[in-house]
Formats: structure tokens, C-alpha cells, sequence
């Protein structure tokens, strides 16, 4: 059956991660295979009391959580047991202000540790030093992150809203994929809410401490119940482990689920986790699970990750909203739909404007021209009205865009002429490696100064000759067709420039190489137009 599900929101695991633009593309590209723009949004709850620093990344790397370099691997391979390592119940006597969170605490570890003892289900073969240091990383990081969630009420508020803020936005039916810490924090929002309120079609869990009988514990002073409660608003659960995960202890969530009635599944295995060798609570290896991209495929329709679709947030915003926090204001350029302006363009306009008040009033608590002012509201442009909002409200504003009368909402900022990156803008170069969409058969009229035909860029003898015709339709008198047969006055019609530039950008194509700052050419490198084998057809109507 196709997936109707329109947004999928991602909510990390335990302790530090790169920035949020970064990690939300990563867990783009291992369970997409490319960033997604729009379609995807990552509830980000890094204590950066913490964690000051971000991790260092960037899109193309990978989310495996704590690791050893290979330099401390080498290091620490010939020492033999690991030396001087400090108690981590120690961790959690300082962590605690009250005997029942050093109790919760002390619980906790000692379940982590008994998992990963020699001779356990969880052990990883004959532990070594490595091994044990690399999860002494991961469960300090819990250890820390559980007693926010639990025992720092205004961080565990912080935690929530990550993700609750999101789901308010708008944009379901949705799919949530949380990974470790963040599959507590999910099902804490989730189980409260009403499916009325929010619909999620999946539910998916990845090397959850759900299991761990002390968080069970945890959660029960809050359910009131022995097991975990399906939350109403989800239609699915996946639970997805690594039998080596040592985080992920109970790997069959099944028996602690209360009325799943056929809802919940659970996947778990040894070497279910790519990363398994090196850690098998990588977040990146259980995005990249086939099982798990086939059913968030399935949730969402075969429609959602293809790469040329209609984008509502341009994809600069969208990695904007990522980058900043929620209280950052953003300049954007909503653009008004033109087939809707058409019919009624001063009530198309207004409702718009009374929706964005309505939306920035709700956080700012201002009204009248405080308001106007304080987001910098600005009407008076033909097709757009530009503003300063944040996450929320554009996000807010997006679920409705059709209703409202706007097409695209635009990063308003500073621009620079980067032809040669439109053709990614554009999804030019998706269509082209996805569909071999060349322009194939398709003639493009260009009305403007004409078309330079000689420019190799059209025109290699026995190769290519892009430009078919053209017609002088500044002279007097109907215009006279001119080919290539017709000599200069074809291949010299545009003595501007500007019409051979546009046809360029259309179906330009060659072969150069750059050279560096010395001057030495670099390795030759294709150029192409948005759609290079277009039959071009030139109207001189600008002289």
C-alpha cells in the first residue's frame, strides 16, 4: 500500500554530535542515500553545558557515537588492561541529589556493565581493552543523559520540546526514527499524545535502552504501569537492535509493550548493525539497516525520496532551520503563487499576511505595528512578502502552503552569480543521473538579443549543433528563418551577448580544465547547461 506519511523527524541518541544541519544530513544519507531538504527535521537536544563544542563532521562522514582513533586503538592494544579507569558509579554519585537517584543510577550501570561482562549474552568475544574503554564512553554518556531526563526537570523539558515543537509545526502524517536516548525521549512525548492531535504512521526505535529493566523502572513512576503503553497516536513500532549492542540489553521489546495488538515488531540480531566491529550502537549503521529503509520506504511512498520534486522550503533555508536553534529569526522571501493571486490577489495576500501575524504574535507576544516591526514585515513587494521568522513559524506556515496562496518560501540573503551550481538548485543534476533527462527531443525558444551559433559551446563540426534556427525579429516585415546554410547572419545574430549567455545556461556544453593560482591547468572538467541537448531556436527581439 503507498505511504502517505509527509515528514520524517530524526531524534539522536546520547552525548555529543556535530552540529545539527550536519548530523540531521548524515542520517539523511545513510537511510536516503542523499540529503532530503524539507522532508526530513531532526529533534536536536545536545546539553551543550556539556558538550561547549560541537563534534567536528561534516555531511559526508558518519554518526557512529563514541569512538577510539586508531592512534589511542594502537596505543591502548599494547597495554593489556585498561589502567587507572575511576569507578563510573563514582560519575553517578556526583551526578545524584537524592538516595533514589543514586540508587536509579547505581542500578543502571551495574545492568550496563553485567551486559557487556565476559561470558554475557551481549559480550563482544573475549572483551579487550578497547572494547571496554569504548564502553565506558557510551555509558558515561548515558549515565549523564538518563539523569537529565529523569532527574533535571528543565533539561528533560528541553529534551521534549526538541521533538514536540516539531510535531506541532505541522507536516504529518509523520514517520519518527529515534536512535538510543532519543528513543526515550520520543516515546515519552509520543505516549501523551492524542491521534487526534498527531498521526505517526511509524514509530521506529534503534538501539533503545527501552529495555533496560532500571529504565522500565523509571518510566513506570510515570505511566503508572508495568509495561510501556503503545502511544495512541502511532499506528507502527519497529524496534530495531544489535544483539551486541550493550545499550539495546533487552533486544526483543515485544513482552514490554502493553496493547500492541499486532502493532509492534521487533528486529534484533547479531551483525545486524554495519558497524558492528567497531560499534554496534553506531546510529549511522542502523539508519543504513535494509529492513529499516524499507519500512520507512514504506511509510512514506515510493514518491517521497525522489530526487526532482516541488520543494516548498528552498533547500539553503532548510539547512538553515537546521543550523540555528529555535528562537533564531530567519529573513525569508514567502513567494506568492501567481495561479492563485490571479482570482482574488488582494485576499490571497491578506489571509497570508494575517496568518504570518498570527503565527509570530503566538511566540512573541506582541501585536500592531510592535509586531510588523519587531519581524520586519514588509508587503509591499509584487509577488512576495518578506519577513523574519522562526523554525516554527515558517514550518507552520509551510503545512499550509496551498491554502495560503504561496508557492516557495526563499532564504532571504545576500546573492552571487554561481551558475555553476544551478544545475543542483534546480535538481537539474538529479534529473540527469536519475532519468538521463537531457533535454532529449525537446525544442527551447530563446526571445532575446539572438544566439552567438558559432559559440563551441553549440557548435562542433560532426558533433553537436544545438541551434537549429533563428528569425531577426527586430527588422521590419515578417522575420526571414535563418540557418546555419544562411552563414554570419545566422551564426552572428546576437551582437550583445545576452541571448547566447541564457541559450548557454539552457544547452551550453564543453570540455576545460581550470588552472590553479599559478597558473597550471588543472584535470579537464565537464561543463553543462541545465539540459544540454536541447534543440535551441533563436528570436532576436532585443537589439
Amino acid at each position: 500500500m503507498q505511504g502517505k506519511a509527509r515528514t520524517v523527524i530524526y531524534i539522536h541518541g546520547i552525548g555529543n554530535k556535530p552540529p545539527a544541519d550536519v548530523l540531521r544530513c548524515q542520517w539523511d544519507k545513510a537511510l536516503f542515500g542523499r540529503p532530503m531538504g524539507e522532508r526530513t527535521r531532526l529533534a536536536y537536544w545536545v546539553n551543550r553545558e556539556r558538550y561547549p563544542v560541537a563534534e567536528p563532521g561534516n555531511c559526508d562522514a558518519r554518526d557512529v557515537g563514541p569512538a577510539l582513533n586508531q592512534s589511542v586503538q594502537r596505543a591502548l592494544s599494547t597495554l593489556g588492561p585498561v589502567t587507572g579507569e575511576q569507578d563510573l558509579h563514582l560519575l553517578a554519585d556526583a551526578l545524584a541529589r537524592s538516595e533514589q537517584e543514586r540508587a536509579d543510577l547505581h542500578q543502571l550501570l551495574d545492568e550496563l556493565e553485567g551486559a557487556s561482562a565476559p561470558g554475557s549474552v551481549q559480550a563482544m568475544g573475549a572483551i579487550d581493552a578497547i572494547n571496554r574503554v569504548l564502553l565506558r564512553l557510551i555509558a558515561a554518556a548515558l549515565l549523564q543523559d538518563v539523569h537529565d531526563l529523569f532527574f533535571v526537570p528543565e533539561r528533560a523539558a528541553l529534551m521534549r520540546e526538541s521533538l514536540a515543537q516539531r510535531l506541532r509545526a505541522g507536516g504529518g502524517p509523520f514517520v519518527v526514527v529515534a536512535h538510543s536516548q532519543g528513543s526515550m525521549i520520543a516515546f515519552n512525548v509520543l505516549r501523551q499524545l492524542k491521534a487526534a492531535d498527531c498521526q505517526v504512521s511509524l514509530f521506529v526505535t534503534l538501539g533503545s535502552p527501552l529495555g533496560l529493566p532500571q529504565v522500565r523502572s523509571m518510566f513506570k513512576r510515570w505511566t503508572g504501569t508495568r509495561k510501556l503503553p503503545f502511544p495512541e497516536c502511532v499506528q507502527r513500532w519497529i524496534n530495531v537492535a544489535e544483539t551486541r549492542d550493550a545499550i539495546a540489553l533487552d533486544p526483543d521489546l515485544t513482552d514490554d509493550i502493553a496493547n500492541a495488538k499486532g502493532r509492534f515488531e521487533n528486529l534484533a540480531a547479531a551483525r545486524l548493525n554495519p558497524d558492528w566491529q567497531h560499534n554496534p550502537h553506531s546510529g549511522s549503521g542502523y539508519l543504513s539497516i535494509p529492513q529499516v529503509r524499507a519500512a520507512v520506504r514504506q511509510a512514506v511512498g515510493v514518491g517521497f525520496d525522489q530526487p526532482v520534486s516541488n520543494a516548498v522550503l528552498i533547500k539553503d533555508l532548510s539547512e538553515q532551520l537546521e543550523a540555528h536553534g529555535p528562537e533564531h529569526r530567519h529573513d525569508v522571501l514567502i513567494e506568492l503563487d501567481r495561479r492563485v493571486l490571479g482570482n482574488d490577489p488582494a485576499g490571497v495576500r491578506a489571509l497570508l499576511l494575517q496568518h504570518v501575524r498570527e503565527a509570530a504574535a503566538r511566540t512573541t507576544g506582541l501585536s500592531g505595528d510592535a509586531l510588523d516591526e519587531a519581524i520586519e514585515l514588509e508587503d509591499s513587494l509584487q509577488r512576495f512578502v518578506s519577513a523574519r521568522l522562526t523554525r516554527f513559524e515558517i514550518e507552520s506556515l509551510q503545512d499550509r502552503y496551498r491554502a495560503l496562496g504561496f508557492r516557495r518560501v526563499w532564504r532571504d540573503a545576500g546573492k552571487r552569480a554561481l551558475i555553476h551550481e544551478s544545475g543542483n538548485v534546480l535538481h537539474a543534476d538529479a534529473a540527469r543521473t536519475a532519468y538521463r533527462a537531457r533535454g532529449q527531443q525537446i525544442g527551447w525558444a530563446v526571445l532575446d538579443t539572438g544566439i552567438a551559433a558559432s559559440h563551441p559551446h553549440f557548435f562542433v563540426k560532426g558533433e553537436r549543433d544545438n541551434v537549429v534556427a533563428q528569425w531577426d525579429c527586430t527588422r521590419r516585415g515578417a522575420p526571414k528563418r535563418l540557418t546555419r546554410a544562411d552563414g554570419a547572419a545566422f551564426t552572428r545574430l546576437d551582437r550583445h551577448g545576452h541571448g547566447t549567455h541564457i541559450a548557454g545556461i539552457i544547452a551550453g556544453q564543453c570540455r576545460a580544465s581550470i588552472p590553479d593560482a599559478s597558473g597550471v591547468p588543472g584535470r579537464t572538467l565537464d561543463f553543462a547547461g541545465v539540459a544540454p541537448d536541447t534543440q535551441l531556436y533563436g528570436f532576436k527581439v532585443l537589439d
